[in-house]
């Protein structure tokens, strides 16, 4: 369908809205009239585009150490865009095509840029129900072998105006920290909160309360997330494939050619009453 400004999907009273030209971005999902994405002031090295929405992050998610990895023997760099690291990926706020879409779904793609030395292409379906919004990510290549992992980046409002969101996760392990954004071998020390930290074996999906509001669960097909809460306005709750910095590494994966590397992501909510 080529180039298209804005994508709405409606559901009844539920009505979400994704921008092409911004990395195929969620840019509202409303239930109701309550708006429950949102974002934070820009703050670090990174680019503002990283601080508002529900992103996709490919062909890597999270930081990639000094924006290097190693593959099959070899030595590739990234740029560099996160202080001395590589992060979230190359399409995050690049246009991408809109392939079809209707007035309850879409499907986006973008080609992965030269930085990115294996090609290949990104594709992001969205499907909007009266009970939920499903996302699904796929990074594939036709004629190579390449490493890749994927994530969400969703921005969710703290503050729907009746009081702060609770989030209830009760994580088993935590990648134990080797520098910031860096995580080691997972462990059964937690942490304090307001986290910053890649965790994995959740009990069960993590649920965001608003007060007086909808109550949302975030289900996945992964079983890595990262959990941001250290911004007032938003805090961000992200399925990953794989923790940050695993290109190259057992813990990341290898897309075959033909094949596709694919994360889900599934928000769920209950209304007031």
């Amino acid at each position: 369908m080529g180039d298209v400004l804005s994508v709405r999907l409606v559901a009844g009273g539920i009505s979400a809205a994704i921008d092409p030209t911004r990395g195929a971005r969620l840019t509202s999902l409303r239930l109701h009239g309550t708006e429950l994405l949102g974002g934070a002031p820009h703050e670090g090295p990174g680019p503002s585009s990283w601080f508002d929405g529900s992103f996709p992050m490919a062909p890597y998610a999270g930081n990639v150490r000094d924006g290097r990895f190693s593959f099959e023997g070899r030595e590739h760099r990234l740029p560099r865009n996160n202080g001395p690291h590589a992060a979230h990926g190359l399409v995050e706020d690049a246009p991408w095509e809109v392939v079809r879409h209707d007035a309850r779904s879409a499907e986006l793609a973008v080609a992965l840029p030269p930085e990115w030395p294996f090609g290949g292409e990104v594709r992001q379906r969205v499907a909007l129900s009266e009970e939920s919004l499903e996302v699904e990510l796929l990074c594939r290549n036709d004629e190579r072998p390449m490493p890749a992992t994927l994530g969400f980046h969703p921005w969710f409002r703290r503050d729907l105006g009746q009081g702060p969101v609770e989030l209830e996760v009760a994580p088993g392990l935590r990648y134990q920290p080797l520098a910031p954004g860096i995580p080691g071998e997972p462990g059964t020390d937690l942490g304090q909160r307001p986290w910053d930290d890649v965790f994995t074996a959740l009990a069960a999906p993590p649920v965001l309360r608003w007060p007086g509001g909808p109550v949302l669960t975030v289900e996945s097909s992964s079983a890595t997330w990262m959990l941001y809460e250290q911004l007032a306005p938003a805090l961000c709750v992200e399925p990953l494939t794989a923790p940050p910095d695993s290109l190259g590494t057992p813990r990341g994966h290898v897309v075959a050619p033909g094949a596709d590397l694919r994360l889900t992501m599934r928000l769920r909510w209950d209304l007031p009453g």
